[in-house]
């Protein structure tokens, strides 16, 4: 990546955004109508990936003729640094970050909502298994990638999971404790993923396999989980 120009691209500021609400209602339990997210396109750097984003969104809903308006201060960071060394099986460790706001208590609505976008590349398996999405979450993490031929590829890694803002729903598992007592460390997801080509640039084979081991907040939040949760799956992907 050595030579390539570093760009960042700034959206508009979300501070003259707002979110309309009913007169006096609570933000919480209200569906939207409109929405409209904006994000950052990845700054590439000698060495690694950066990007980091401030999205906007209005959310409008009807209710009787008094509306108030709410304001944002929605945002979305991530960084990603890599290094690769020699050897046959080409060994690449990977150190991230991913931070996307959640709502706190406060008069600004900050709970980030990316609407649509991948999530396997950097977050976790795609499927069932979506307890992390890009809301309410502050992530560094570290990762292995192996890639023993041309058809074969691994990883593995282990990603420490925190809320963003601790009143707020714990990324896209809904665990939450409005009182903000049971504190912001949910835990760690350990992540891994082997594939296979089977007939190279059409048939390839994947295995998946995740933990997400339940720190203090999940531990005791109200409507935590009873365990540890854990997926496996095997996907067959066939390309025309």
């Amino acid at each position: 990546m050595a030579g390539d120009a570093a760009r960042v691209d700034v959206f508009p500021s979300a501070a003259e955004s707002g979110v309309v609400l009913p007169l006096g209602g609570s933000r919480a339990g209200r569906s939207s109508l409109l929405q409209v997210t904006g994000e950052l396109a990845p700054a590439r750097i000698i060495g690694g990936e950066a990007g980091l984003g401030k999205a906007a969104r209005q959310l409008a809903q009807r209710e009787c003729v008094a509306f108030r308006l709410l304001p944002l201060g929605v945002v979305l960071g991530a960084a990603r640094d890599f290094y690769t060394f020699a050897g046959i099986w080409k060994p690449r460790v990977l150190a991230e970050f991913d931070r996307a706001s959640g709502d706190g208590t406060g008069p600004t609505y900050g709970r980030f909502d990316p609407l649509f976008g991948m999530r396997r590349a950097d977050l976790g398996p795609v499927g069932l298994y979506n307890a992390i999405g890009r809301s309410n979450i502050l992530s560094p993490g570290i990762r292995l990638e192996l890639t023993p031929s041309k058809r074969i590829d691994a990883f593995v890694g282990d990603r420490a999971v925190r809320l963003a803002d601790r009143h707020d729903a714990f990324s896209t598992t809904g665990v939450k404790d409005g009182t903000g007592k049971s504190g912001s460390f949910a835990g760690h997801q350990i992540d891994a993923r082997l594939r296979q080509w089977i007939v190279p640039a059409k048939l390839r084979v994947e295995a998946d396999a995740t933990v997400l081991v339940r720190g203090s907040f999940l531990r005791a939040a109200p409507n935590g989980p009873t365990g540890n949760t854990r997926y496996v799956s095997l996907n067959l992907t066939g390309f025309f």
